[in-house]
């Protein structure tokens, strides 16, 4: 009998947490965008999460960490107006990416870090 719970217990947790069938992994990426381009960003992956929300086959979880990650890139979206003397900005992104088969869902976990700024002068400067 003993033998035959533990099994059942564990596919019981799984099912309870609502786990993705998908593997995740994690990778960092550096990206050197402009304003524009980090709109688009944050605005595909807003939409990403509102459309997994639609599926009923999609972890809660994943679509809470894709919301997550669209409220940290618009932190980059508030320094780029704050500072419009930069139009690039380069970053260092998290990444995160669920696959399953064919499938893969992708998206940037949070703000990232600016490792350079770009003036409209030209001039590229550490940050």
């Amino acid at each position: 009998m003993r033998k035959i719970v533990l099994p059942f217990m564990t596919v019981l947790f799984v099912l309870i947490l609502g786990c993705s069938p998908y593997e995740k992994h994690e990778e960092t990426v550096t990206k050197i965008v402009s304003y524009d381009e980090l709109y688009w960003m944050e605005r595909n992956q807003r939409e990403l999460a509102n459309k997994l929300s639609e599926e009923n086959n999609i972890a809660k979880t994943m679509i809470e960490e894709i919301r997550e990650g669209s409220v940290m890139l618009r932190f980059n979206l508030d320094f780029m107006e704050d500072h419009p003397e930069y139009d690039l900005v380069e970053f260092e992104f998290p990444i995160t990416k669920y696959k399953k088969e064919r499938t893969s869902i992708e998206f940037f976990n949070d703000e990232g870090k600016i490792t350079k700024v770009h003036s409209v002068n030209g001039d590229w400067e550490v940050y």
